[in-house]
């Protein structure tokens, strides 16, 4: 009887061992079940004090929801200040359209060669700074190296959603655009976006601060800087040309324009002009002649003189026939009133774009010819004012050979080296020489190139009467006529 109490102790004492084991093995699981995912007893503490913390139950997939909220928040607000033209995608035949129009000689190298042309852009917009502007290629990646030419407007209130590419959108080329960006280009694939107003409307008012943008694909890879003769044989400029639209666009950080300081002209008896057809359209009454009926100059302003077109372009071996065209043509006027002349001289679009003037990168014979003319001028015609007006601004997109009132292969072939990037280029370096001769330089680049919209129907290069009266109108502050 003893022996069989003690059997039974012993089973009694092995249930409760295990049945204990198995409570606190149950107590210690639930404990750990509680601390997954959440931490010390600190974090816990907190999170208890804390009535915006996530619940402990199901933590894990809860981060992670958050976590995916967090990212799409991020990637719509990215998506609100990027934007991709074409929307689409890259352009993907564009490498072979310029392959198309690129026909090389021998030893010639493509400008193609190590260069992927631009098919694709994003813009990097913000409220306060600069817009960015990064390249791609066909493929979608990104660029890193520069040499690519864009003219980018913006319009206030312009556009609806639902329209994004040019080809149908003809309607709203007679609609001024607020403000131009002025382009920088930073060499490596990037550009950086500074808009200005208009000296058409300098001061825009009643902006709802939402329109188009608009982003003209003008050459890539350095094609707008190539000097003649090189694009001698292509089928045409090598230009893109393209043309697309983003609507709903907020309304850039933009500086006002301001014109230029420019001296008066208006207190001299006798202002004579010597330079090319812009020079002339400058100064020259077209509408006072159309309604005369006449082909014979009537000018804005009562003392300017203008005899013609001097047709050339400005080089060494053409020295001897300037000084001969300019004494022709204005000696007799100016002996007339003595001392009381000023002078202004130009020469750039003829110098940029006549495929047989071969000047090279860098206008050096140009700009020798110009410092020769200039000094031979001062010691001719000592006492008299001189000036030297910049070169207007060339504008590709705004070419047009199908639409042009002379002949369409005429047409390519003067427009065969227009780009805006060159006659910048030569702008900036006879700025540098008149400074240098310490002649007045009359800089109205930025008010042309600020001004695309006012050229000439299927014209880049001539610009409307009405900017050039206002531009004149800056030189005569009384406005006199």
């Amino acid at each position: 009887m003893a022996r069989l109490t003690c059997v039974f102790c012993c089973i009694y004492l092995a249930v409760f061992i295990t049945s204990m084991n198995r409570v606190r093995k149950n107590i210690l699981d639930n404990k750990d079940t509680r601390s997954f995912g959440v931490g010390s007893h600190r974090q816990r503490s907190r999170e208890n004090k804390n009535p915006t913390s996530i619940p402990n139950n199901n933590k894990d997939s809860d981060v992670k929801a958050a976590m995916n909220l967090n990212d799409i928040s991020t990637r719509k607000k990215s998506e609100s200040t990027v934007i991709t033209l074409p929307k689409v995608g890259p352009m993907k035949s564009i490498r072979r359209q310029l392959d198309d129009i690129i026909i090389l000689q021998s030893k010639e190298i493509s400008p193609l060669e190590n260069c992927p042309p631009t098919a694709q852009v994003e813009i990097h917009i913000s409220k306060e700074d600069e817009w960015i502007l990064q390249t791609f290629d066909d493929s979608g990646q990104a660029k890193h190296l520069g040499g690519d030419e864009f003219y980018i407007t913006y319009t206030d209130g312009l556009g609806d959603a639902n329209n994004t590419h040019n080809s149908k959108n003809y309607e709203y080329e007679n609609i001024p655009p607020t403000c131009i960006a002025i382009i920088q280009d930073k060499k490596d694939g990037t550009y950086s976006l500074n808009f200005s107003s208009t000296p058409m409307n300098p001061n825009p008012t009643n902006l709802l601060g939402r329109g188009r943008l608009t982003i003209h694909y003008e050459y890539t890879c350095g094609i707008g800087m190539m000097p003649q003769p090189t694009k001698q044989h292509w089928k045409n400029s090598g230009a893109v040309l393209e043309t697309f639209h983003r609507n709903e666009v907020p309304l850039p950080p933009m500086t006002i324009f301001e014109k230029p300081i420019v001296d008066d002209l208006s207190h001299w008896p006798l202002v004579v002009f010597f330079g090319d057809s812009t020079m002339l359209q400058m100064i020259k009454d077209g509408k006072a002649m159309e309604e005369a009926g006449t082909e014979d100059n009537i000018f804005l302003k009562n003392n300017i003189f203008f005899h013609a077109n001097i047709r050339t372009e400005f080089r060494m071996d053409r020295l001897d026939m300037l000084r001969r065209k300019f004494q022709a043509m204005h000696r007799k006027q100016m002996l007339k009133y003595e001392f009381d002349v000023a002078i202004v001289v130009g020469s750039a679009i003829w110098d940029v774009l006549i495929p047989e003037n071969i000047q090279g990168s860098y206008f050096e014979d140009h700009l020798a010819a110009c410092r020769d003319f200039v000094t031979d001028l001062k010691k001719r015609y000592f006492g008299r004012k001189i000036y030297w007006k910049s070169p207007s601004a060339l504008q590709m997109h705004r070419v047009k050979c199908n639409e042009a009132n002379y002949e369409f292969q005429e047409c390519i072939n003067s427009t065969r080296y227009l780009s805006n990037s060159r006659v910048r280029f030569l702008h900036e370096k006879q700025k540098e020489l008149m400074k240098e001769l310490n002649v007045t330089y009359l800089d109205l680049f930025d008010s042309y190139y600020l001004s695309a919209h006012y050229t000439a129907e299927g014209d880049g290069r001539h610009f409307r009467q009405e900017l050039n009266e206002e531009i004149l109108d800056w030189f005569y502050p009384k406005n006199q006529k």
